[in-house]
Formats: structure tokens, C-alpha cells, sequence
């Protein structure tokens, strides 16, 4: 059996000493190709989010980008393709070094619950400008 390299306790206590300061759109990139769309039927793909940190000493900084691909259900031509990153304040209530082992347990679940919303909501409005039947992606699925 695997030992947890952060305890329970501290991570809730990493979890407390931070504050939501804002969220907000750093970049955005999207294409339509809508000339294959076909059938109308897209299938989607999301890509795996790639997340970062930087801390300044009561700042932290956490980047997270998303990316969700349209294919023709016939084809299986790309027709369109959005990606956005967010950036994430937070400020720090005491000071506290964020180690790696614990950035790896926030990008996994914590940060996804912040931004995933926020995204959902930019590929539906953006489909929506680009043409296409609005995207209604799901919401987050935790594992256990």
C-alpha cells in the first residue's frame, strides 16, 4: 500500500490558508472549420488539462489550460477546436511554501472545481459565435 506523501490534515490546512482573489482569462484560441460539419453531429475530444504554479511569497498564481476538439461524426475531420487558459489568484493567509507534492493534489481536483466552470461556460458561448449547436460539456466527474 501506497503512503500518501501529504497527510489529510495538511492539506486541509494548505487548503484553509488560501483565498480566492480572482479568476480570469489569460488566452484563447479558437478555430471552425465549418464547411465539414456534415451530418451536424460532432463528436467531442477534450484534451488533458496542463496546469503550473507561481508563488510570491503570499501570492499564488495558478495557470490551468483546457482544450476541447470537435470532430464530424462522418468524417472525423476536426471542425472546430477551443483552448483557454485561466489564471488563478489566490492570496496567502499565513505564509506557506507550496511544495510539488502538494500543486499535484490541487491540479488534480481543487483547481478543476474553480476554473472547469468557467470553461463549460466559454466553449458553449464561443460554439454558439462560431455556428455550431451550443456545446454542453459535462460537468466534473470525481473518481473515487
Amino acid at each position: 500500500m501506497l503512503t500518501p506523501k501529504i497527510s489529510p490534515q495538511a492539506y486541509n490546512e494548505f487548503i484553509s490558508a488560501l483565498s480566492l482573489k480572482n479568476v480570469r482569462l489569460k488566452d484563447a484560441t479558437v478555430k471552425c472549420d465549418g464547411d465539414n460539419i456534415g451530418s451536424g453531429q460532432i463528436m467531442l475530444k477534450p484534451g488533458k488539462p496542463r496546469s503550473s504554479f507561481k508563488q510570491d511569497k503570499r501570492k499564488v498564481d495558478v495557470s490551468i489550460t483546457y482544450k476541447i476538439e470537435g470532430f464530424n461524426y462522418d468524417t472525423q475531420a476536426t471542425v472546430l477546436s477551443i483552448t483557454a487558459t485561466f489564471l488563478v489568484t489566490y492570496d496567502l493567509k499565513e505564509e506557506l511554501e507550496i511544495t510539488k507534492d502538494f500543486f499535484d493534489i490541487f491540479k488534480a481536483g481543487n483547481i478543476h472545481v474553480i476554473t472547469w466552470p468557467y470553461f463549460r461556460e466559454f466553449a458553449q458561448s464561443t460554439s454558439t459565435r462560431m455556428g455550431f449547436p451550443p456545446l454542453t460539456l459535462p460537468p466534473i466527474v470525481f473518481k473515487k
